[in-house]
């Protein structure tokens, strides 16, 4: 009995050895073939398994029988165990054959997660579905600041239209033809002054031309009603203006005592400084031309500028103020001037008009020479005319004018 176990046990451990050995030689041949492909080498035993309890019967000790199960193990162990047999190696050959084709056409399966990375998601709830945090908020962020540079941009650009129509309409109120001028008129009392100044206002009026008019003594000359004071109560000088047939006896610049000159040179001290302010301020409120009624020149020529110290002082004072880009000089007969305007004895006229002569070599100023009050006006448009546009007739100026 011991010893057909053993040859059953024997029978056992081939069919297992003959099945596990094909499944390692065809793993090792084709490695990428799939499990529908590997699971035949598994079948052998599987299928020799039922003949298990079959050779477990008990059997009877007729020797046929013996060599018939003999013959059938050793048939087993041939056809399983021996490799280098013909009919052992051609299913293999054609196995391997096959297995190039299948390799052709691979099939794409898409694998499925197992263990953990197989579990479902869960579902978000609470304070972190709802307030996202970093990265997650960043485009929004962004998206706020775009929106914020774009109006922005908007409100810039907005200026920018508003600045550039105010600028224009600026510019259609002050002309680019119109320069910045500074112009003065000086003379002698009945020289004709205030009627050419009404005439050039006029004309730059119909020029469309802004400008601003200036009277020295009303608008620069420091501490005026105090002058005018001393005039009248310790010079006993008439007030008023003197017109024909209506005399006036004034007493004050043609008073040229040395005490009353010393004060008056103090005096045009504070009258060019201010001066200096006048000009700059009315500059400054957008003034493009400027018409004095007298000027500085006007209180140098009640000096004795025959002496030269008193040119020197001249000279000094003339360097304190703004200069004219005009400065008219208007001269006029000493005679024919009081007619017009009776205020001043005729031998001061005279001393009066040398002294303005002599401050057109000092200060440069444009002497407009005593003809009509036609050809006056147009000898100052003609000189005019070289910095301002105006309108009207012109005459040959040089010779009506000359500097």
């Amino acid at each position: 009995m011991n010893r057909w176990t053993e040859k059953l046990l024997g029978v056992i451990l081939v069919f297992l050895l003959s099945g596990l050995q094909p499944a390692m030689l065809l793993a090792q041949q084709a490695p990428a073939e799939t499990p529908a492909q590997a699971e035949p080498p598994q079948a052998q035993p599987q299928t020799a398994q039922p003949q298990e309890p079959n050779q477990t019967q008990p059997q009877s000790e007729n020797p046929d029988r013996q060599e018939v199960e003999d013959k059938a193990s050793q048939e087993l162990i041939n056809r399983n165990h021996l490799p280098d047999s013909p009919g052992a190696t051609k299913p293999q050959t054609e196995q391997e054959k096959a297995t190039p084709a299948v390799a052709q056409t691979p099939v794409r399966s898409t694998p499925q997660p197992t263990g953990t990375a197989a579990a479902q998601a869960g579902k978000l709830s609470g304070n972190a579905a709802s307030r996202p945090a970093g990265a997650a908020i960043a485009p929004a962020k962004q998206r706020q600041v775009r929106s914020f540079l774009i109006k922005m941009g908007v409100i810039a650009g907005a200026g920018v239209a508003i600045g550039t129509v105010a600028a224009l309409a600026v510019k259609e109120t002050q002309p680019e033809s119109c320069p910045d001028v500074l112009l003065s008129f000086s003379g002698m009392d009945g020289s004709g002054k205030s009627t050419q100044i009404d005439h050039l206002c006029n004309q730059l009026i119909d020029a469309g031309l802004p400008f601003v008019r200036l009277a020295f003594w009303d608008n620069v000359v420091a501490f005026p009603r105090w002058r005018a004071g001393f005039s009248h109560k310790f010079l006993k000088s008439d007030g008023g203006i003197g017109a024909p047939g209506k005399p006036v006896n004034r007493n004050d610049k043609n008073n040229r005592a040395w005490y009353l000159i010393l004060a008056r040179s103090a005096l045009f001290v504070f009258d060019a400084l201010n001066l200096r302010r006048v000009v700059a301020k009315t500059k400054a409120e957008g003034a493009r031309i400027i018409v004095f009624d007298r000027y500085i020149f006007d209180q140098l020529a009640t000096l004795p500028l025959e002496h030269p110290l008193a040119r020197t002082y001249a000279r000094v004072i003339i360097k304190l103020v703004p200069r004219p880009d005009v400065a008219y000089l208007l001269d006029a007969d000493p005679q024919a001037a009081r007619e017009r305007k009776p205020e001043y004895p005729l031998d001061f006229l005279y001393k009066y008009r040398r002294s303005y002569l002599s401050l057109r070599d000092i200060a440069g100023l444009t002497l407009i020479e005593a003809r009509s009050e036609e050809e006056v006006r147009l000898a100052i448009s003609q000189k005019l005319q070289k910095c301002v546009p105006l309108q009207g007739p012109q005459l040959d100026y040089n010779s009506l004018a000359s500097v």
